[in-house]
């Protein structure tokens, strides 16, 4: 009888193993002895997953990318206002983010630190970033055509809404005591539309 097919399952635990690893210890001083360790595996089959700790690193960068993308598609499909489905992802975006943080929180500004310094995973960040200023530009495009909103650059417009964004959770990531996220997110889009809507 042939054994079942566990591949998914255990790449899953890894990532798993992974993250709490990497929360811990950090992107430099985690070993892939330390993932297989936190895994309950061999370091042998850890290696027949995974090549390397880049490889992991990539892997957690794109589950954590593939979570905030889920249930994208279906809000785009609604037909609700275009300012609603902007105000709806964003904040639904923004509050799935906060609750995650807690275990991500410090590999989520690790991202950004080797990102910044090294190609590999500069390609991998870069990809995801453009996932997210082109659905905004589809938005705001859309906006545009319904009439909602008025004649803008659409892709300036849609780096600069996605950076805005970015920019709130660095703080929020360095001050979430005293900075409540849900309050400055619907601030910040509540502004946004208004400067996107035709007086």
């Amino acid at each position: 009888m042939p054994r079942p097919d566990v591949s998914e399952e255990r790449t899953a635990q890894i990532i798993a193993a992974a993250v709490d690893a990497f929360s811990r210890l950090g992107f430099d001083k985690t070993r892939m002895d330390d993932i297989a360790h936190t895994a309950g595996l061999s370091k042998g089959t850890l290696y027949l997953y995974f090549n390397s700790k880049d490889e992991i690193i990539t892997a957690v960068l794109d589950q954590f990318f593939t979570e905030e993308m889920a249930g994208i598609t279906e809000l785009l499909s609604s037909s609700i206002p275009v300012a609603d489905k902007i105000r709806t992802l964003i904040v639904q975006m923004m509050a799935d983010t906060e609750a995650q943080m807690g275990q991500y929180l410090s590999i989520w500004l690790e991202f950004y630190a080797i990102a910044a310094r090294e190609g590999a995973f500069r390609e991998a960040m870069l990809q995801y970033m453009t996932q997210f200023i082109e659905l905004f530009a589809t938005l705001i495009q859309a906006g545009i055509d319904s009439g909602e909103f008025r004649s803008v650059d659409v892709h300036a417009t849609a780096v600069v809404m996605a950076s805005q964004f970015e920019g709130l959770l660095l703080f929020w990531a360095v001050d979430s005591n005293s900075l409540n996220l849900a309050t400055v997110t619907a601030t910040a889009v509540d502004l946004f539309l208004r400067g996107l809507a035709k007086s």
